[in-house]
């Protein structure tokens, strides 16, 4: 059985946080539910590997990457306890990882209460959320579907980030080999070539062209 680190909130609105053993992620979520814990996340502890490769395209003004499936997912289990909106995003500002993130929550929790939208604060946040993400979460707050509507962007969220780590360990073997395959014709012509240029000098002729 593999170990989880995971976070809950308590019936009185503390946040959690602890271990527990599980076949999966899932798993651990019902035995929350059991323990009166309402899950925010399990998170699969896996020892360390000697090499992490971990290659972005682009740069974000949010969250970083990956982190974005991880907040919809956590303000929807939230929000899926009756929690108002406010007191959701309050308790994601304790939740988030980087000071960056922890920063746009917080700005997000003060345009709410001054009485904007999700989608508004969302919007007025500048490149730190897809469109995508904005008019969905603008159409579900309109049609009163807004934790629907956030489930579903944290599934297809989910999806976007496995199908992108799956193409980036695609990439890497290729790219090492490109990079060896450089390495090898500048080795050679470097350092090869000018040795046989001067076996042709000694030779009374010159290295071909070719």
């Amino acid at each position: 059985m593999a170990r989880f680190a995971y976070r809950a909130l308590s019936a009185s609105g503390e946040i959690v946080t602890g271990e527990m053993e599980g076949t999966d992620a899932r798993a651990v979520l019902d035995r929350l539910n059991e323990q009166a814990l309402l899950p925010i996340q399990a998170v699969e502890k896996k020892p360390g590997r000697g090499l992490n490769l971990n290659i972005e395209i682009g740069t974000r003004q949010g969250f970083p990457q990956g982190e974005l499936a991880l907040f919809f997912q956590q303000l929807t289990r939230l929000l899926k306890a009756s929690l108002p909106l406010d007191r959701a995003l309050e308790i994601l500002t304790s939740l988030v990882e980087t000071k960056k993130s922890r920063a746009l929550v917080q700005r997000l929790l003060d345009r709410v209460r001054d009485g904007s939208s999700l989608a508004e604060a969302m919007s007025a946040e500048e490149g730190a959320f897809p469109t995508l993400c904005i008019s969905m979460v603008r159409a579900g707050e309109e049609g009163g579907a807004l934790h629907p509507v956030l489930s579903r962007l944290a599934e297809f969220l989910v999806r976007s980030e496995a199908i992108r780590q799956k193409v980036t360990s695609a990439m890497i073997y290729p790219a090492i080999l490109s990079v060896v395959a450089t390495g090898s014709v500048v080795l050679i012509l470097t350092l090869v070539l000018p040795q046989f240029e001067q076996m042709f000098a000694d030779a009374g002729d010159r290295l071909p062209t070719m």
